[in-house]
């Protein structure tokens, strides 16, 4: 009895054994129209097919293959899958799959010359894979479906290729990185707290993020880089919320652009160009979303033209532009209540639209001054319209006119609605830059011939601080009930101008200086006017 229990013993140890034992596969093709299959179940499986290297791997001498085949599948866990392949053709290349199901396991896949394509299919969780191109029009494609696993391709010295990475699960990253002109690096995902990273240094690249095009993503980062000019950074966030999106983009004619359908998801844009600029453009539709903008250069633009810029639907949104340098322009238009929209520019010709519809609550803050600028910011265009109630326009501008051959800085703010106020940026609404902390809205500039604020309702305010300005023409309009204006300017030849249609309006202005204008009119009941001039 105890020789059966010892022979029953070392049956299962050795039976374990075998179950547990790992296998290798290699395949080396030399020459064209080749075909390799590998198949293994198990773990610790190793896979290898090498095709157009040669006996001695990738540095022996440059053997080639056209219109190879090469097909990998593995079932099981801690596996790995490797293939490599060298075409001798520009136009006819090879073709390779790698399909793993299981946990923890391994993909690789390498390359080189032109119209090569790969595919690579991972079931499971704690996979990984890699893909990586050298060569023309070649292209690689990554499906992964579980939780943790991982993917990234290289597009090396590559032109007109592309590689694409699909993941479905949770806490998937997938990373693309290229060189060269005309690639195309798309990542979708689906899913919650996925990470994606690509990065692009050439001409005529294409970077796009797929994040719940056609489904819920949640808590995942987005980050794209480019370097060169006329790329494109795409972002698509629909039906998510709490995502991030960050582009960074270096040089001319660039592109971002970023859509988003869902609640608590932030971007930023950088981009730096010196001519002729670069376009970033959003849509966000949702709550308390956040858009950051920041360009440095000359002939930048948030926006084609008047529109397409920032556009922000639903309620607790904010959008912030930031242009240095000049010629610049930047649109932001907000539907909904308690949106903020920041606006800080510093330079010369630089223009901006923006548009607030709802309210309450809604507010504006531009700032359109530093105090280094000196004669900096001439000839610059505002145009902001707020439609609610109880909404707020801080501002504080810079407007020269340097260039005789101009008409001058060209501003103006319109709100529509009761218990609105245009006045001065001060610490509590933040930003940047405010002389003297005063509630008055600040202006300092020479020629700002087209200078208009218009209001229509009730208990709306008026409040400005004029400094340094001359040959200004400054017209204010209060319709309704029981609002307020008070100028005060200093320097000589401008003309202000205030016009209140209503009852128990007051208006003021004082003017310090010489060949100044100054005109009250106002139509109602119990008005007050007063101007003073030294």
């Amino acid at each position: 009895m105890k020789r059966l229990l010892s022979l029953l013993t070392i049956l299962v140890f050795m039976t374990g054994m075998v179950m547990a034992q790992s296998n290798s596969a290699s395949t080396t093709q030399n020459g064209n129209n080749n075909e390799a299959t590998q198949t293994q179940s198990g773990s610790d499986n190793e896979a290898t097919i090498e095709q157009g290297f040669g006996g001695s791997g990738e540095q022996a001498s440059m053997k080639v293959q056209n219109d190879g085949e090469a097909i990998q599948e593995q079932n099981g866990t801690l596996n790995e899958a490797t293939i490599k392949q060298r075409s001798g053709s520009w136009t006819s290349g090879n073709y390779s799959k790698q399909d793993q199901d299981g946990k923890r396991n391994d993909a690789t896949m390498i390359f080189y010359n032109a119209g090569n394509w790969s595919e690579q299919i991972q079931n499971g969780e704690g996979n990984t894979s890699y893909g990586q191109v050298a060569g023309q029009n070649n292209s690689v494609t990554t499906s992964q479906e579980g939780q943790g696993n991982w993917a990234k391709a290289r597009l090396l010295q590559s032109d007109n290729s592309s590689a694409t990475i699909e993941q479905v699960g949770e806490d998937n990253r997938g990373e693309v990185s290229s060189t060269g002109d005309g690639n195309e690096a798309v990542i979708k995902q689906e899913g919650n707290d996925h990470d994606a990273y690509q990065e692009q240094d050439g001409q005529g690249n294409k970077a796009v993020s797929v994040t719940g095009l056609w489904f819920t993503a949640e808590g995942t980062e987005t980050e794209q880089i480019q370097k060169g000019n006329s790329n494109l950074s795409r972002f698509e966030m629909q039906r998510g919320s709490d995502n991030y999106a960050k582009s960074v983009q270096n040089g001319d004619n660039n592109h971002v652009f970023y859509r988003v359908r869902g609640d608590n998801n932030s971007a930023v844009f950088n981009q730096a160009s010196y001519s002729p600029g670069n376009v970033a453009s959003a849509i966000t539709k949702g709550n308390e979303n956040e858009i950051v903008v920041d360009q440095d250069g000359t002939g930048n633009m948030v926006g084609y033209k008047w529109g397409d810029g920032i556009y922000q639907e639903g309620d607790y949104n904010i959008a912030e532009v930031t242009q240095e340098g000049e010629d610049n322009f930047a649109t932001i238009d907000q539907l909904g209540s308690s949106n903020d929209a920041y606006y800080q520019v510093k330079g010369d010709g630089n223009k901006f639209w923006a548009t607030q519809d709802g309210g309450p609550h809604n507010m504006m803050n531009f700032d359109l001054y530093d105090e280094h600028d000196g004669d900096l910011n001439s000839n610059n265009y505002v145009r902001a319209t707020q439609d609610g109630m109880e909404n707020d326009m801080w501002v504080t501008l810079k407007g020269d006119n340097t260039n005789e051959a101009t008409s001058g800085a060209d501003f103006e703010f319109t709100q529509e609605g009761d218990h609105n106020q245009i006045r001065g940026i001060t610490e509590e609404q933040g930003f940047i830059h405010t002389p003297d902390n005063s509630e008055a809205f600040f202006y300092e500039g020479d020629q700002a011939e087209q200078f208009t604020i218009a209001q229509e309702g009730e208990l709306n305010i008026v409040e400005g601080d004029i400094r340094h300005g001359a040959y200004m023409d400054l017209n204010i309009q209060q319709n309704g009930s029981s609002n307020y204006t008070q100028i005060d300017s200093r320097d000589w030849n401008n003309t202000i101008d205030v016009d209140q249609m209503g009852s128990g309006n007051v208006g003021t202005i004082y003017q310090r200086g010489g060949s100044n204008a100054a005109t009250i009119y106002q139509n109602g009941m119990n008005n007050t006017a007063n101007i003073t001039q030294h």
